[in-house]
């Protein structure tokens, strides 16, 4: 083993040491200073992720904000503002965003669950950390909406996706989804909370789930999210973002080596992304929907 082989090893147990003891100040010092280490050598994706971090928990919490103190963090929101615009994630969300002013309503809301479907596997694995039990109902969640969709969802699985979009509004905004503790196995190295991307991946499934189950609409205009009238009551770009929770960077930073566009399940993601586009434009029928959606569920998008 090598001196930064060594070195490397090192750095991680002791990280996972203020993990493992919710040292959180002491963490919130760490990440930031492995975020400037990785700006210096010329790793900007990593340095997002680290800096990313260090200011989830921060934000998360009033007190460990006024520990870490405010220089800190003005320093840690100054350079993360200077690597947004030059991330392969971003590069990536633009893209969507363009795409996604181009599709009808009803194709918007089909495209991030695609997404949503194929992270229904991992999604109910992590129901079993502390304090994420309901993420286990993932798979009724998809159900209803894929049935309100094309048809009607039954009264007991739509009270069952409303309990489940309550969850998740409340889990988005709380301190428990930077909790780095619990580990999921995985091929490529143990999964953490922190890997949706801090509060990337509960927050845009919110956003996604709100405008069905919010009451914003009724359960027959969902339906026909092609009306102008119903559009202009809407900003449907606000679901944009679910599409690409699929990338899942933080993880694939964190576990691998080299460019993140060079990691195989990231460049297998963006394909699903393009080729999910390239599948609405068809128009596909329901049976055509369904099928994609059961093929996708059964995805280990960790593998």
């Amino acid at each position: 083993m090598g001196f930064f082989d060594r070195f490397r090893k090192q750095e991680a147990a002791s990280l996972e040491e203020l993990q493992a003891k919710g040292y959180w100040v002491d963490l919130v010092r760490a990440y930031f200073a492995k975020g400037k280490e990785c700006l210096a050598r010329g790793d900007r994706e990593r340095a997002d992720l680290w800096l990313s971090r260090a200011q989830a928990i921060c934000d998360s919490d009033d007190g460990i904000y006024e520990k870490v103190g405010g220089k800190l963090i003005d320093q840690c929101s100054d350079l993360l503002g200077e690597l947004e615009d030059d991330l392969f994630g971003t590069q990536v969300v633009e893209r969507v965003e363009a795409e996604y002013s181009t599709l009808s309503g009803a194709r918007k809301r089909l495209w991030g669950l695609l997404t949503l479907c194929r992270l229904e596997r991992l999604l109910t694995a992590v129901g079993d950390f502390p304090g994420c039990a309901p993420l286990k109902d993932t798979g009724e969640a998809i159900d209803a909406l894929l049935d309100h969709y094309y048809g009607e969802a039954g009264e007991v699985a739509w009270a069952r996706l409303e309990e489940y979009n309550d969850f998740i509004a409340g889990w988005c905004d709380s301190p428990a989804i930077l909790d780095e503790r619990a580990a999921l196995p995985a091929p490529a190295g143990a999964f953490r909370l922190p890997d949706l991307g801090g509060e990337i991946v509960p927050t845009e499934l919110s956003l996604y789930l709100d405008v069905v189950v919010s009451g914003d609409l009724s359960r027959e205009e969902i339906r026909g999210l092609d009306d102008p009238q119903v559009l202009d009551r809407l900003d449907l770009n606000d679901q944009s973002g679910m599409v690409r929770c699929g990338l899942l960077t933080h993880y694939w930073l964190r576990v691998q080596d080299g460019p993140l566009e060079a990691v195989p399940q990231v460049r297998a993601e963006v394909a699903r992304i393009w080729d999910d586009l390239a599948f609405l434009r068809t128009g596909p029928d329901e049976k055509a929907l369904r099928a994609r959606a059961a093929e996708y569920r059964k995805l280990d998008i960790l593998a």
